[in-house]
């Protein structure tokens, strides 16, 4: 990712974020320094200056945070919910190790470090995308200087963020799951609200000129209300907050972890390497195309879409590899899109024959299916708008796949509590 990263962050990175609508009043905007993208920094402070970002010495940390407990594991580093003794806050913290110690989940070490090893740029690449979604609504908010790195580059870094929540989105299913009676789905109307928040959360991604890539239920942090963030946590707050958990709430949903983040261009061709196989990819990047937009982001919303409305919570696709997923993926949405699609033409012959083994025709509405079919099928039912929607987030055509601001202009959403102040906000997003 080199040297088209740094372009493109440079890009970004006095983003105008002014106008958009938001929670949180924003950062002082920060002027970036005339360095050419094209110097080659030789250790982490050096590339953080090259962004115009602070960098705080590792060191500084000593006494500040008290980490009360790990809230998750991603691919580039774990999680710990924890305490500022200057701010008198709750923030999380996300280590990435740069000593390449796996842990609990890679073996060896006694902490879950990250999965894989983490350098300067998978740093920079973070906290870089953090920054350009600063004051953006549904995005992982990166604190005033939220990045921790020892000079040297050889030792773990570490970003602090806003605490969204202790725990995510699968998580929220899994307990779904295990309720009595063999687990109570999520009704239509609450598929709705957190879908709302989500694609929000998407189109702040896309306004801040990046793509996730790596959109999941596991990246998609949900706060319950039941955690005061200035109280520090201890053994009586946490039997509190399981008394709390018995009232309803509203819960909030962030999206967070972009390790995977890449600035968006005009003439894409990203590279295949920096995208891990998931069930959540969208068809072109399972195709192994290198050119793709934010409708690959859309596409991991309508996954998560269909596993909420999904009765046991299960996700709609699987497999091990890229085209055995894609396998998964035309057996249930057709062939029609994908074949309709201009850049299949232009991958290699093994995708290519693929997709013409598959039918055009989708099943996607016998999964889902209306209130009549529904009611012979004892499942739970979707309506036509709501189907309009999950059919268009899952479009196999990337040219006609919903973008989340197209989305949010759905007769789906019409009503919803909030959504005209949110589609205000996104005022001049393109469909």
């Amino acid at each position: 990712m080199a040297a088209a990263a740094d372009s493109g962050y440079r890009r970004l990175l006095p983003c105008a974020c002014a106008g958009a609508a938001t929670e949180e009043p924003e950062e002082e905007e920060q002027q970036l320094p005339n360095v050419s993208p094209s110097s080659r920094p030789t250790c982490k402070a050096r590339l953080f200056e090259l962004y115009g970002m602070n960098v705080v010495g590792v060191e500084s940390m000593t006494g500040r945070f008290e980490l009360t407990g790990l809230t998750g594991v991603g691919v580039f580093g774990a999680v710990y919910k924890a305490w500022d003794n200057c701010c008198g806050t709750v923030v999380a913290v996300k280590r990435l190790s740069g000593r390449g110690r796996r842990g609990r989940h890679g073996g060896g070490g006694d902490e879950p470090y990250s999965l894989v090893h983490t350098g300067v740029r998978d740093l920079a690449r973070e906290a870089m995308s953090l920054y350009a979604c600063r004051g953006k609504r549904g995005v992982a908010h990166l604190r005033p200087n939220g990045a921790y790195a020892e000079v040297s580059g050889s030792c773990d870094s570490f970003l602090v963020m806003d605490y969204a929540g202790g725990f995510n989105l699968k998580d929220l299913m899994k307990r779904r799951r295990k309720e009595p009676g063999g687990g109570r789905p999520f009704s239509e109307n609450e598929v709705r609200r957190i879908m709302r928040r989500l694609l929000v959360g998407v189109n702040a991604i896309v306004e801040a000129g990046l793509l996730h890539r790596d959109i999941r239920p596991e990246n998609v942090v949900v706060d319950d209300g039941t955690e005061d963030l200035k109280q520090k946590p201890t053994a009586a707050a946490t039997t509190g907050k399981k008394k709390a958990q018995s009232k309803k709430r509203k819960m909030k949903y962030t999206i967070c972890d972009l390790g995977m983040s890449v600035p968006a261009v005009d003439s894409p061709g990203y590279s295949p390497d920096g995208v891990l196989t998931s069930i959540y990819n969208a068809p072109e990047i399972l195709l192994g195309s290198r050119q793709y937009d934010s409708r690959v982001d859309t596409w991991g919303l309508g996954c998560i879409m269909a596993e909420l409305l999904d009765g046991p919570g299960e996700p709609l696709f699987d497999g091990e590899t890229n085209l055995a997923i894609m396998g998964s993926v035309l057996r249930v949405i057709g062939a029609e899109g994908v074949k309709s699609w201009p850049g299949l033409k232009r991958l290699a012959d093994e995708p290519q024959a693929l997709v013409r083994r598959f039918r055009d025709s989708s099943r996607l509405r016998e999964k889902f299916p209306g209130a009549r079919e529904a009611r012979v099928a004892r499942r739970p039912a979707l309506s036509q708008a709501g189907f309009d929607v999950l059919s268009g987030l899952l479009e196999g055509n990337p040219e006609k796949r919903l973008t989340a601001i197209a989305a949010l202009h759905m007769p789906w959403f019409e009503g919803s509590g909030g959504l005209r102040r949110v589609i205000g906000s996104c005022a001049g997003t393109s469909f």
